[in-house]
């Protein structure tokens, strides 16, 4: 098992039929990373919103998030989706070259190529991801688990280093 970089997981809470949205939470000692799902009703399906808030005393730049079909378990996809018993959904959708790059450019990572996201001190930023893009197969009813993994294993100044293994969040497709 791999060393966990400062972290603390706090768990989901259960199926989506409860009084508050299934939400995960993960704090380490420079940033705090709170994935809240919504929907999962009709034709829109569910979506995921990922809020990091630097807890940090100076600006840092984050990885940029997002959801892409990539090979193999390398895969810097940040959210993953399991039918409840563990089978991983296959995700769809169209590929962005850009992070196959490497090239250094203003605002993206030297070493890896994801765009950089500058996140102040105190302050919080948020991402929505619409399921149904990249999973359309949540548009069968079921019990669903998603997945979040965030890390950025590169040392770069002023850039968050971590990584982020939160607990599987249960949600229901009615």
């Amino acid at each position: 098992m791999r060393p966990i970089f400062l972290g603390l997981v706090v768990l989901g809470q259960a199926l989506s039929n409860q009084s508050s949205p299934p939400t995960g939470e993960w704090v380490d000692s420079r940033a705090t990373f709170k994935v809240d799902l919504r929907g999962g009703f009709g034709t829109q399906g569910p979506t995921a919103i990922l809020t990091i808030e630097n807890t940090s005393s100076g600006r840092l730049d984050f990885p940029t998030p997002f959801i892409m079909p990539l090979a193999g378990p390398g895969q810097k996809n940040n959210v993953r989706i399991y039918r409840r018993g563990g089978q991983e959904l296959e995700m769809w959708g169209p590929h962005v070259d850009w992070v196959m790059t490497g090239k250094p450019v203003p605002g993206v990572s030297a070493a890896d190529g994801r765009p950089l996201t500058s996140i102040e001190p105190g302050a919080k930023r948020s991402w929505t991801f619409a399921l149904l893009d990249n999973f359309p197969q949540l548009r069968s009813p079921g019990d669903y688990d998603l997945e979040f993994l965030y890390f950025n294993e590169t040392k770069e100044p002023g850039v968050w280093q971590g990584r982020v293994e939160m607990t599987r969040i249960p949600f229901q497709i009615r």
